[in-house]
């Protein structure tokens, strides 16, 4: 009948989030987690925060895209820290955003896992420059400010055609 009968998907998405006119925080030289305070969606409860900067999925499949800017930090570039397994499993765009010409960008990362067990994970920023007060973001003046965000999906086993999921082994894509 072509009609998908497999698990739908779940999403999530975490953000830090200030207030209005409240710029991003300091940048440092050298590598700081990012502040994550708000489960800003999670209908299907994927997610737990806690300490405003670690979150913990349980075992399943995710799909995990994360995002921090930076402003006048020179180089920069996100990342994601397994908590659990104490290291990095997923580094972001290597972005520059200069100190003398005040610019202001994002970088970027995705990452895909299969957990068996739950995994805590925090979000990480190098950046090459201390900047004051809103090296991780400048403020906005129409609303509350969001700076890191990180949208989580959790993958259903599909449905229809079969129950392949993808995944990646030594550089090669398999289903």
């Amino acid at each position: 009948s072509g009609e998908a009968t497999g698990t739908p998907s779940s999403f999530a998405r975490i953000v830090d989030e200030k207030s209005q006119g409240a710029a991003g925080g300091d940048s440092i030289v050298g590598i700081q987690t990012r502040t994550l305070n708000k489960i800003e969606h999670d209908t299907d409860n994927i997610v737990t925060l806690s300490d405003n900067k670690e979150f913990t999925l349980q075992a399943g499949t995710y799909i995990i895209n994360l995002s921090a800017p930076s402003y006048k930090a020179d180089s920069h570039n996100v990342s994601l820290y397994s908590v659990t397994d104490g290291g990095g499993v997923s580094s972001g765009t290597a972005e520059f955003s200069n100190t003398t010409a005040g610019a202001s960008n994002r970088s970027f990362s995705a990452y895909s896992v299969t957990l068996t067990a739950p995994h805590t994970y925090k979000v990480e920023q190098y950046t090459e420059s201390l900047q004051s007060d809103n090296g991780l973001g400048t403020a906005s003046k129409l609303g509350v400010s969001i700076y890191a965000t990180v949208d989580i999906q959790k993958v259903g086993t599909g449905g229809g055609s079969g129950d392949s999921i993808w995944t990646e082994e030594d550089g090669k894509a398999t289903y």
